[in-house]
């Protein structure tokens, strides 16, 4: 009897893991005319588009599912056949402690936005994307080969662009600016920190708890706790996707507790250079 149940048991298994992706998804990207007054991202990268997207049937379906096929497409740009799965960079947990002039308000609880990675349908293709979204927010890059193309929000360089705004940009377009920083400098700057970090090892795998505190500068840039939330997010879970070539063991972040001042008088930092103020 044991026998002639396992081969049943391995059917059922392999139709519902084939059934988990039969969803189609698509993330459509249309051209923005850039206007005039648009100009600061001139100053950090060689060639950059504008563009409109409309992604809120995927941040609908990953509310309730875990994995789907996802299509994208960028303007007059290579496009992608993924498949996209949800990814969790949080705690089980997690803290979000917001900071005001009043004192501090504690919240747990996972946060509103949704990561996923994704990797290619046809397992020979060398591609390779990370997703973070939620309602009016959508943080990404996208690899097919040695090219990566980045998708942020457009405010971050044009504070009055529209909020369905987005710019895109390859990373080899990249000019670096003292002051100034990109959805690709800061991976580069978030790994440099965690390696100068503790890694927990797990049997063969690592895992670095996190905790990200923003100050109030930070509040003022993107304009909302959940706004520097998302970003926070955002940027460890590309850190995540392009952790790969590191270590030769697994490396999982955990993000356990975030720290989020909403004005400058609420930091708990000094701005002072001498280390007994």
């Amino acid at each position: 009897m044991r026998h002639k149940t396992l081969p049943i048991l391995l059917f059922c298994f392999s139709l519902l893991a084939y059934s988990r992706i039969q969803a189609q998804l698509s993330i459509q990207l249309s051209p923005i005319e850039k206007k005039a007054s648009w100009t600061a991202p001139d100053r950090q990268f060689k060639q950059w588009k504008a563009v409109q997207l409309e992604a809120k049937n995927l941040l609908s379906y990953f509310q309730k599912h875990e994995i789907a096929n996802l299509e994208i497409t960028l303007p007059k740009g290579p496009e992608w056949s993924l498949v996209a799965e949800k990814t969790r960079l949080t705690g089980p947990t997690y803290t979000l402690q917001v900071a005001s002039e009043k004192g501090t308000e504690i919240k747990q609880g996972k946060p509103s936005c949704i990561t996923l990675k994704a990797y290619p349908q046809q397992w020979q293709e060398d591609a390779e994307a990370r997703i973070t979204l939620d309602k009016n927010f959508f943080y990404a890059y996208f690899r097919k080969g040695k090219e990566y193309y980045y998708i942020e929000p457009l405010s971050y360089y044009l504070p009055s662009a529209p909020p369905n705004a987005y710019i895109s940009y390859k990373a080899s377009d990249v000019i670096p600016v003292e002051g100034k920083t990109c959805g690709l400098q800061e991976v580069h700057k978030k790994k440099k920190e965690i390696i100068s970090g503790d890694l927990y090892k797990t049997g063969n795998c690592y895992e670095v708890e996190l905790a990200i505190a923003s100050d109030g500068l930070m509040f003022q840039k993107y304009g909302s706790v959940t706004a520097v939330e998302n970003h926070n997010i955002a940027v460890m879970n590309n850190v995540a996707g392009n952790w790969d070539d590191e270590f030769a063991d697994e490396i999982q972040f955990i993000i356990v507790e975030q720290y989020v001042s909403t004005s400058p008088a609420a930091d708990p930092w000094t701005s002072s250079t001498d280390a007994n103020a």
